[in-house]
Formats: C-alpha cells, structure tokens, sequence
C-alpha cells in the first residue's frame, strides 16, 4: 500500500485507500465532482470530517453537481488536508484555527477562506468553479447590490476595469474577505446562504442581508434554506447595539444608549 501511495504522489492522481474505495460516500461526492485525496504529505482526512462533506453536499442544489468548466476542465476537484508541500493538481483545505472565546457561531472569527470549517472550505471551491463558469458575480444586479463600482485603468497594456465597493461596513457583507471583491462577496453570501449555522442568527444573511438573500433565491430556487427557523432580531432586542455614533467635530464616540427605533429616527432627523 506504501508503494501505491508513492506512486498515486509521482504521478498526481489521487490516492484512495481501499476501505474507502466502496464506500458509499466516495460516490456522493464525486457526483459532485469531489475527491478527497492524501499524499505523503498531507494529512488524512477523519471520519467526522467526510461525514461533515457528506453531510453538506447531500443538500447542495443540482446547479453545484460536478460543475463541468473551463476551471476543472470537466474532471473532479481533488482536496488534500494540510499539506507540507505544494502539490500540483489538489486543492489544499487546511484545518481551522481553534479560537477559544470567540462564538463559533458568529462571523466575526472567519476572516478568510481557511478560517472557515474544512466542509466550508470545499463548498469555497465548489462556488468558485461554478461562478468562474456563471459569472454570476460579474452581473449588474450583483453588483448594484453592494455598490461595487468601477475603477477604470487606462492605458495601453491594462484595459480592464476593477472593482471596489462603496459600501464598506462590515455588515455590508456575510464575512470579512467577502470585501475583497465581487466574487468574494459572492461566495462569502452563498456560504451563508448554504451554511447558515457559520453564523449568528442576527448575523445571517437574511436578517443582515435581505438583498442578497433574495438574489441568492433566484440563483438556487430549488434550495430549501436552512435558516427558516432561526428568526432576525427585532431592533429593540439589541440588533444594533453594535453602532457607534460619532461626534463630527471630535470624532469621538457618543454614548446615546440602548439603540432602538426612536433613536435611529431621531438621528436621522439630527
């Protein structure tokens, strides 16, 4: 068994263990165009870890079954965990990190992509491939939503436009690298949209995005989405408490209390 696995690593296929050659789990995730491999310089995956993949793509809608384009080139994606060495042909999911006294179900810990759980990390890669094909992140109304606008670059060697948001708060988007640019907020809303035990139930995307959630649905309309239960905080239950109201001259903060819908009316006629 050593020798296949040196050989599945000189070659670049993934290497399958036998007892999870029949195992039924391997055929769900390929029917979505994942393989989950290991190298001799990665680690193997956990039981709990292919259960939690299992788990999340047996909801994922058809539009993300093996989505054949010009990223994958029709062929799986194969995942390897922790890798001490760049391995050409895998895409790498790292474990992780362990924040102790964060909430595990608020955003605020998840800053990038290997922030996010490792299922997390392969729907990341799911999303791209199909939004590479789609171009969903590209289309006007996506990005009308944000207030992505243009930034021309001229000149005879860059004739391309990028991107960049007017909307800057971080409520403006699900998590934090999701400001980095239109498919980033893309894919960072459809985690949300796909996984919304990540976050908090205030900090969802439909009670902090409702704009995007509804985009979300018109995306994926055979989705059932998971948050139904878990209702948005009304304003007066301490939704925004998370506000902080600025002196315009000093610039330094003003305590006006509990914010409730008086308040914010009241500030908007200040």
């Amino acid at each position: 068994m050593c020798l296949l696995w040196v050989t599945a690593c000189i070659l670049n296929v993934p290497y399958v263990s036998s007892a999870d050659g029949g195992d039924h789990r391997q055929e769900l995730l390929l029917s979505h165009g994942i393989v989950l491999s290991h190298t001799p310089f990665s680690e193997a995956w956990t039981e709990e870890e292919k259960d939690d993949i299992r788990q999340m793509v047996e909801h994922l809608p058809s539009e993300l079954q093996w989505v054949e384009n010009k990223g994958t080139g029709g062929k799986p994606i194969r995942f390897i965990k922790n890798s001490r060495m760049v391995s050409f042909g895998y895409k790498t999911v790292l474990s992780p990190p362990n924040c102790p006294g964060r909430p595990q179900s608020s955003n605020q810990h998840i800053r990038g992509k290997y922030d996010l759980p490792v299922s997390a990390q392969v729907l990341y890669a799911l999303l791209k491939h199909y939004d590479d094909e789609k171009r969903i992140s590209a289309k006007k109304q996506w990005l009308t939503i944000n207030e992505w606008e243009p930034v021309p670059i001229l000149g005879p060697f860059l004739p391309r436009r990028f991107n960049r948001p007017r909307n800057r708060s971080k409520k403006g988007v699900v998590f934090s690298f999701g400001k980095k640019s239109p498919q980033h907020d893309f894919l960072a809303a459809a985690i949300g949209f796909f996984l919304p035990g990540l976050t908090s139930p205030q900090g969802s995307l439909k009670c902090l995005h409702p704009e995007k959630y509804r985009f979300m649905e018109t995306c994926f309309p055979d989705y059932p989405w998971e948050g139904e239960g878990r209702p948005c905080k009304p304003m007066e239950e301490g939704f925004l408490d998370d506000l902080v109201f600025l002196n315009p001259d000093t610039g330094e903060e003003i305590n006006i209390g509990p914010v409730t819908t008086d308040t914010v009316t009241g500030f908007e006629i200040l």
